[in-house]
């Protein structure tokens, strides 16, 4: 059923809507290979940390985490994506030096 009812979607984005769903799933597939760093990183950090509490869930959902942002900065971001995120990481450094400057 859910295989035919994404089919069926996917068939209307196209004709209806006017989706370029072929681009989008050129675009998906060429995003997979760059999880497989982060999904090998992470199984092996799941036999090193062991998962006995919250605590060490959270430290591996980071570690997976930062793994993943790295390879998508490095191979999945084109450069306007990296500009968005740039602009809102100085955004944010900035916003945060004028809160701390009335504090001493």
């Amino acid at each position: 059923m859910f295989l035919g009812y994404g089919l069926i979607m996917n068939i209307y984005y196209y004709k209806i809507v006017r989706i370029d769903i072929p681009a989008f799933w050129k675009e998906i597939f060429y995003l997979v290979p760059i999880y497989f760093p982060s999904i090998v990183v992470g199984t092996l950090l799941k036999e090193i940390i062991l998962i006995n509490s919250w605590f060490s869930l959270f430290i591996n959902i980071v570690f997976f985490l930062l793994i993943t942002i790295f390879f998508m900065w490095i191979k999945g971001f084109n450069s306007y994506e990296k500009n968005l995120v740039t602009e809102l990481l100085s955004s944010m450094k900035e916003k945060d030096s004028l809160r701390n400057e009335g504090e001493f």
